[in-house]
């Protein structure tokens, strides 16, 4: 696990009342932009470095640093070997790591998307997946594994 990873869990009912009347709806992706818009404007947290999981009532922020460290290569390829053993809860700890540690590497998010749909966790794999192709818009494979979800 990356050292620099904060989590914050909060409830979405505590939050619902101060977002728009328009994007109170915990199941739309309006709320999930009012989230990051609230985080944005109270405590000055840039979508770059964040990932907001919501399920339920329940909103969990991850928070870490953008840049990559002179292991990550090595666990990406650690993770890859995981996968083709169909070692999936191995390969996703890692990945998700990887994530947090470099929020906008595609090839982390199309692989991590991918295991969240192994595990049926469509939500999470649907938002991974998205936010490989708004990162690279060309990334035909998450594409292929959106329309597939």
């Amino acid at each position: 696990m990356s050292k620099n990873r904060i989590i914050l869990i909060l409830k979405a009912s505590d939050i619902v009342s101060s977002l728009p009347e328009d994007k109170r709806d915990i199941k739309s992706r309006a709320f999930k932009d009012a989230v990051y818009d609230h985080l944005l404007k109270n405590y000055g947290v840039s979508r770059e470095n964040i990932i907001v999981h919501i399920q339920n009532d329940i909103i969990t922020i991850e928070r870490s640093p953008l840049e990559k460290d002179e292991s990550f290569d090595a666990e990406y390829q650690s993770s890859m070997r995981l996968l083709t053993d169909g070692k999936l809860e191995d390969a996703r700890f890692i990945l998700e790591d990887l994530a947090f540690r470099s929020p906008k590497d595609p090839n982390v998010l199309y692989n991590l998307g991918m295991v969240y749909s192994e595990f049926h966790e469509l939500d999470i794999a649907i938002d991974t997946l998205n936010r490989c192709v708004n990162n690279v818009p060309l990334y035909s494979n998450a594409y292929a594994a959106l329309k597939l979800i």
